[in-house]
């Protein structure tokens, strides 16, 4: 289904028309435009910020969108949101957070936790194949933030539980390299292989009929565990690495250590990581931190700053 087509997509070509932009600009944006509600699989009306972002994220993670792109991406939303709004067909912009990618956006909505991943873990019973894979999994991503895919390619004889390393072959780029596993992975892993059932599929992770479980069964495990868990923030791939990525920040990993442990082939990438997580970072503080609301100390502090000054 094409969510955007008809008057939605001829009024708006027509008010570019208008604009005076070029044949090109008008194709290269209503093609944005229809790329996102199509992926997003929502009326343009009912799109809204956090939907953005999480496509933004999918065109850095799957896609490998560089600056550039993700810039005409951008351009493009906004130039549709901004005319959708100025025309009545919405009450506000959901595209009003978008600054040039050249210095970051903001991502709306709640940031997945790390005590949020542990409660998902937690909600994990029984001891079962299944179960036991389910902790591997979550183990495994919460290790490694390997991608989705990267995930769901690994094979048994990717596994190194004694040099505790994982060999992501043919990873994004189609570049091979290693992820280092936690000790907790690494117990996961050897549950579960105890549990996994000896036949012929060399696929890590199966699912309950013996194949290789794919990327979307993944991620439809990691959305019921969230619910299981009555965590409300979103639990995906994208998010479990986006908050795994802050929480190295947070304990002052440099913008080279956590390319190497997102797997980004280009520190550019990365660099939108890191603006991302500095302005969550920053939102959070800003509601958070016992300082930021602490009015009597700021009283003394606008007095005692001129004090010292002079």
């Amino acid at each position: 289904m094409d969510y955007f087509s008809g008057t939605f997509r001829d009024d708006f070509k027509q008010f570019l028309m208008l604009k005076g932009y070029s044949p090109q600009t008008i194709e290269t944006t209503v093609y944005f435009v229809r790329r996102c509600v199509n992926f997003l699989k929502t009326a343009p009306p009912q799109v809204g910020a956090a939907d953005i972002d999480t496509w933004l994220i999918h065109l850095i993670e799957d896609r490998g969108y560089g600056v550039h792109s993700l810039c005409v991406v951008i351009q493009s939303l906004k130039r549709f949101f901004r005319y959708l709004h100025r025309s009545g067909g919405i009450l506000s912009d959901p595209s009003n957070h978008l600054p040039s990618p050249r210095t970051g956006y903001s991502m709306h909505g709640d940031l997945l936790s790390c005590d949020d991943m542990d409660r998902i873990r937690w909600s994990i019973t029984g001891q079962g194949f299944l179960a036991c894979r389910d902790r591997a999994i979550l183990e495994v991503l919460y290790a490694t933030a390997l991608r989705v895919s990267e995930l769901s390619s690994l094979n048994c004889d990717d596994v190194d539980l004694f040099g505790k390393v994982l060999r992501i072959r043919k990873g994004k780029g189609g570049r091979d390299r290693q992820a280092v596993v936690t000790d907790p992975a690494v117990a996961a892993l050897r549950v579960y292989l105890s549990h996994r059932p000896q036949q012929p599929e060399s696929a890590l992770f199966l699912n309950n009929l013996g194949n290789r479980i794919s990327s979307q069964g993944i991620r439809k495990k990691l959305k019921t565990l969230a619910r299981r868990a009555g965590v409300n923030a979103r639990s995906n791939p994208h998010a479990w690495r986006h908050a795994l990525a802050t929480a190295l920040l947070r304990r002052g990993a440099s913008i080279a250590e956590i390319q190497g442990f997102l797997g980004h082939a280009s520190i550019r990438t990365t660099q939108i990581y890191t603006h991302i997580l500095i302005r969550e970072l920053k939102r959070i503080h800003a509601i958070s931190h016992p300082r930021e609301h602490d009015f009597e100390e700021l009283e003394r502090t606008a007095v005692w700053i001129p004090t010292c000054i002079n």
